[in-house]
């Protein structure tokens, strides 16, 4: 008479324990010990032998050999496959002085429903594992396993292994030491769109990063996407206001001040993008779910953030916001060096002018060839808070390249140059001074500089630390991130450390988390630069202008507006020059 399915496990896992029971009070071997291989931990005996099967001697050697097979049993591609693997590398531990091998039949079904599975990605069985090598049952030899068939079939879908881990060794691909990050399924991309998963200092090919459950949720995400449309609105508000008074009155504003106008456009540009990825929310950030992998239906694949050049809005988007974000601070550049050139070298309006075509040159030629770089190398990527496209989002060496490093060249020599124009500015007070001519306008020409450079420097310096921590940190925060996910069981996502932490236990490694309010500052400093360039023209002479205009097209009386006139053709009349014979600034409102 056939023996009941599960008898012989039982029946060895019954011994077992009376053992265990019994050894408190009869001598036994020696050779049993406590499981603390990771992978086998949750089967249904705890005390192993050793040397094991693999000849293995310690548990730590056999639990590294033994970890790759942890990725086919999440993928549950058999329900015998972790009980045959814990019978090989961790053997149940009996009244016998040696390991008890598992029954062919048990080998058998996991290779029969696992290696359909490693052979689509490169792999075979291992010759190690090479069923014929067991005992076919009780009857031929003692073993663990016989007619142990699981009742439930059920097979999940697999993570993409692509190169991983799995033995034998020799073959190329992903694979790292430390059993890091294996691309789950749900995050897998189409090779022709070449996107990477950068993490734990690795690159991982056609997989995506998940626009949802990322480092923010909720509230959060919410909150951020309704403060930085509200800011971009401000900015916009504000430099297209500096923008349309310098339309109205273009003789007003000349050199060495006039960059502040290609500034406000600049940073026009910018707020207007931002404002756009506002209203698409992540539709340009994030692409949609791509098609499951091998055409498998029973996965839920993600949406996944935007990457590369092969999404056209995102890469419009990028080109426009890089560009004018890297003109913005050229001209920023250029504005420092005309004060410079006006109080520290006394050169006059004519002739920074006549340099301005040199000025127009750089300022838009050279931010169109980084971007042409970044564009052919394509590192643009999808910013989930902002709704935008940018380069340097997830690629900290692109960050570092082609955003960080330029910025802080640009505000280092403007802040020379600016620190240089303050100290001729210095000499000119003093020397009209003692020739008992008036200062008033030159202070507050110096204090209105002043403060223009502050309102710039201030959180343009604010972005480029925000920028720093972020490029310091976001390897570390994609791990933690990787752990919280590996903890919740979510994605069949992997362990980023072998031998794994139990799900349960806490671990301080992986607890480094992203500060929301350092993001938030981050987009304020990109936005507030823009608010502030209007200072420049808050100006009684503004009113007036906009008041005449007004005028002339009839929104305003222009009885109501002839005292005003003359008022203000009065104050263009009155010119106070320093007595030097030079005129440095002597087109320059105050």
């Amino acid at each position: 008479m056939k023996p009941p399915p599960k008898m012989i496990l039982v029946t060895v896992y019954l011994l077992s324990q009376v053992y265990l029971v019994r050894s408190a009070t009869t001598e036994d071997h020696g050779r049993c010990e406590a499981i603390t291989i990771p992978l086998c931990k949750d089967i249904n005996y705890n005390r192993t032998i050793f040397p094991n099967l693999l000849n293995h001697q310690k548990q730590e050697d056999a639990a590294m050999d033994a970890h790759p097979f942890s990725h086919l049993i999440k993928a549950k591609c058999s329900p015998d496959l972790q009980f045959f693997i814990c019978t090989v590398y961790a053997p149940i531990c009996t009244q016998l002085p040696y390991a008890i091998p598992p029954c062919r039949s048990l080998c058998e079904r996991a290779r029969t429903s696992c290696e359909p599975l490693m052979k689509r990605f490169g792999f075979t069985w291992p010759p190690i594992l090479n069923c014929e090598q067991f005992p076919m049952s009780q009857k031929e030899k003692v073993c663990v396993g016989n007619d142990t068939e699981s009742q439930d079939h059920a097979t999940l879908a697999p993570p993409v292994l692509g190169g991983t881990q799995l033995k034998p060794s020799g073959r190329q691909g992903n694979t790292t030491k430390n059993h890091g990050f294996l691309c789950p399924k749900e995050f897998s991309v189409p090779q022709n769109l070449e996107y990477v998963f950068r993490i734990g200092g690795k690159e991982v090919k056609h997989c995506g990063m998940p626009c949802y459950n990322m480092f923010f949720k909720g509230k959060n995400l919410a909150f951020a996407r309704y403060l930085i449309g509200g800011f971009a609105i401000l900015s916009a508000t504000s430099t297209l206001f500096t923008v349309c008074t310098f339309l109205i009155d273009t003789d007003r504003f000349k050199y060495p001040e006039r960059p502040i106008i290609f500034l406000s456009f600049c940073n026009f540009i910018v707020a207007l993008v931002y404002i756009i990825g506002f209203l698409m929310d992540k539709s340009v950030a994030c692409n949609q779910p791509f098609s499951a992998p091998n055409g498998e239906r029973n996965i839920h694949m993600e949406p996944i953030i935007a990457q590369n050049n092969k999404n056209e809005v995102c890469t419009m988007m990028f080109m426009v916001l890089y560009f004018f974000s890297m003109s913005g601070a050229i001209w920023w550049l250029v504005l420092t060096l005309a004060w410079f050139l006006a109080s520290g070298l006394k050169w006059g309006q004519e002739a920074i002018e006549s340099n301005s075509y040199y000025f127009h040159l750089i300022a838009w030629t050279l931010p169109a060839i980084k971007t042409i770089i970044v564009l052919a190398m394509g590192k643009m990527e999808g910013d989930l808070l902002s709704g935008v496209c940018y380069v340097g989002v997830w690629n900290m060496e692109a960050l570092r390249h082609y955003v960080l490093i330029p910025t802080a060249a640009y505000v280092v020599v403007g802040i020379i140059f600016l620190f240089a124009g303050f100290a001729s500015l210095c000499q000119i007070r003093t020397v009209m001074k003692h020739g008992g001519n008036k200062t008033d306008k030159l202070e507050r020409l110096m204090g209105r500089i002043g403060l223009f450079s502050v309102l710039y420097l201030l959180p343009t310096v604010t972005l480029l630390i925000c920028q720093f921590y972020e490029q310091a940190n976001l390897d570390q925060w994609l791990l933690s991130w990787q752990w919280d996910v590996h903890r919740e069981n979510r994605w069949s996502m992997t362990c980023p450390e072998a031998p794994c932490t139990p799900r349960e236990r806490y671990n301080a490694k992986y607890n480094q988390k992203p500060i929301f309010a350092v993001f938030m500052i981050k987009y304020l400093s990109i936005l507030v630069v823009g608010i502030s360039s209007g200072v420049w023209i808050w100006s009684r002479k503004t009113i007036d202008v906009w008041r005449l205009f007004l005028s002339k097209l009839g929104f305003i009386a222009t009885t109501e507006f002839s005292a005003c006139e003359t008022e203000f053709s009065d104050e263009l009349r009155e010119k106070e020059m320093p007595p030097s014979g030079h005129r440095p600034f002597e087109n320059v409102e105050t």
